[in-house]
């Protein structure tokens, strides 16, 4: 192999979580939120324990918004019930650390979990989740929100001509195929920047496989 697609997990956290250039994030929260987001702040993704030694206690990619909301985002190659409830377990162990003891708790943070989803069904290409009355559907309160995407439906319909810029960017995420999806980042400038630092990275990331394969055998 010689292209990493951001459905590894390391691409994601290599590409949208460098500290040093923001642009990338910046782009990713414009096309699913929607937002301008003037600056971001990349946080420890770290929950409790050692990223990798033990990666069951740490989120794909944290950041904070100029607001102070916390947006996790998460790389889910094989979706089931039990992955789900491990992506609200981590946002809910996220939210734990708002507050210091005393603190009010009107200080508690709005939070945002994204889903890339690569498999699973799906009822709409993009669903939001809050907690809602399931009567009246009255919000009772939205410091809490889960956004899950089929990223398969978005690479069906990602080469189409009517395609859209989002419609592109979440297709590259499924993009196996390094020159196919230079053909989806064409025209766009944040994309074809994307695209040049996972072409970059690929090697790096590929070796740190090759020697997690080694040391798991």
């Amino acid at each position: 192999m010689n292209w990493v697609p951001l459905k590894f997990d390391l691409m994601t956290k290599k590409i949208f979580g460098d500290e040093k250039d923001t642009r990338p994030i910046k782009f990713l929260i414009k096309q699913i939120l929607d937002i301008e987001v003037d600056k971001v702040k990349i946080m420890n993704n770290e929950i409790i324990g050692v990223p990798y030694q033990d990666k069951k206690y740490s989120v794909d990619l944290l950041v904070e918004l100029e607001d102070k909301t916390m947006l996790g985002i998460e790389i889910n190659t094989n979706v089931s019930t039990k992955i789900i409830d491990r992506n609200i377990l981590y946002m809910a162990r996220i939210m734990s650390r708002d507050l210091k003891p005393k603190e009010d708790y009107r200080k508690i943070k709005k939070h945002i979990q994204i889903n890339f989803d690569f498999s699973g069904y799906h009822k709409e290409p993009i669903m939001s989740y809050k907690l809602v009355n399931k009567k009246t559907g009255d919000t009772l309160s939205d410091i809490i929100e889960i956004i899950r995407i089929d990223v398969e439906y978005f690479y069906r319909i990602c080469y189409n001509k009517d395609a859209s810029i989002k419609d592109k960017f979440i297709g590259l995420f499924n993009e196996e195929d390094k020159n196919k999806a230079k053909k989806l980042i064409v025209g766009n400038n944040d994309m074809e920047d994307i695209y040049d630092k996972m072409d970059e990275y690929s090697d790096d990331i590929i070796g740190l496989y090759d020697v997690e394969a080694r040391r798991e055998f």
